[in-house]
C-alpha cells in the first residue's frame, strides 16, 4: 500500500508458483487488492518492475507475460568493465561488514580483481565478496597481508592460476611464439603467488637461463 502511485520491484518472479502468478496477474490487470475480511478492495496505481533472463521469461504463464512491456538489456561481461570491478567489490563488502578496513584495497588487491576474468560475472563477484568477508571474520587481525591472502583464497588460488594460463596461452606454447603474452602471464604468476623465477621455470618446463633470456628480451 505504501507503493501506491509509485513503483514496486518484484524479485524472483520466475520461481513463483501457479497460484502466485495467477494472483499477480489479477492484481496487474484489475489494479485492485482484496483479501478476506476487507470490506471493499483497495484500488491502486502502481508500476511494477522485474528483471528476468530470456529463459526465466518463458517460464511465466503466457497471459502474465502479455501484461509486461519488455525492455531488453544486454550487459557486457564484467571483465570488459574493469573500471567497475573494484567499486562493486568494495560496495558488496561494505554491505556485509562494518569494519572499514575490510573494504580497503591495496594496489595488489586491485590488480587481482581487475586481472581475473570473472567468468561468473557479477554473481561470482558477489560470491567472492561474501567468502572474503567470512575469511576476514575468522581472523584475529586484519593486516594488509591477511586481507590480500583472504582475497586470493576467496577467489581460489587454483582458480586464479588456471585463469592466468587460460588468458595467456603463450605460457604453455612450445615453441613460444608470442613473447609479450608469455611475459605478461609470467609477471602475474610471479606477482600474485610470490613465486621465484626459478620456481616458475620449473613449473613451465623451461630452464632458468631461457626464462631470464625471455624476460630480458621483452622487458628490455
Amino acid at each position: 500500500l505504501n507503493a501506491n502511485e509509485g513503483s514496486m520491484i518484484i524479485k524472483n518472479i520466475s520461481i513463483a508458483g501457479p497460484k502466485l502468478q495467477a494472483a499477480l496477474l489479477s492484481i496487474i490487470q484489475q489494479q485492485q487488492f482484496f483479501h478476506p475480511g476487507m470490506i471493499a478492495p483497495i484500488t491502486f496505481d502502481i508500476v511494477f518492475y522485474t528483471i528476468v533472463t530470456d529463459e526465466e521469461y518463458h517460464h511465466l504463464r503466457s497471459d502474465l507475460r502479455c501484461c509486461f512491456d519488455i525492455l531488453h538489456i544486454t550487459l557486457p561481461p564484467l571483465c570488459t568493465r574493469k573500471e567497475d570491478i573494484c567499486e562493486l567489490f568494495q560496495s558488496y563488502v561494505m554491505q556485509l561488514s562494518p569494519d572499514k578496513r575490510a573494504h580497503q584495497l591495496t594496489p595488489l588487491m586491485k590488480e587481482i580483481l581487475t586481472q581475473y576474468s570473472w567468468p561468473g560475472n557479477v554473481r561470482e563477484l558477489r560470491a567472492v565478496s561474501t567468502r572474503y568477508v567470512l575469511l576476514l571474520k575468522k581472523a584475529a587481525r586484519h593486516t594488509v597481508q591477511h586481507r590480500y591472502e583472504s582475497l586470493l583464497n576467496a577467489i581460489g588460488q587454483d582458480t586464479l592460476r588456471h585463469d592466468i594460463y587460460t588468458q595467456y596461452h603463450a605460457l604453455l606454447e612450445r615453441p613460444i611464439k608470442d613473447m609479450a603474452s608469455f611475459y605478461a602471464g609470467l609477471k602475474l604468476l610471479h606477482l600474485f603467488f610470490s613465486q621465484t623465477y626459478e620456481e616458475l621455470a620449473q613449473e613451465l618446463g623451461l630452464s632458468r637461463t631461457t626464462l631470464w633470456r625471455i624476460k630480458k628480451e621483452v622487458s628490455g
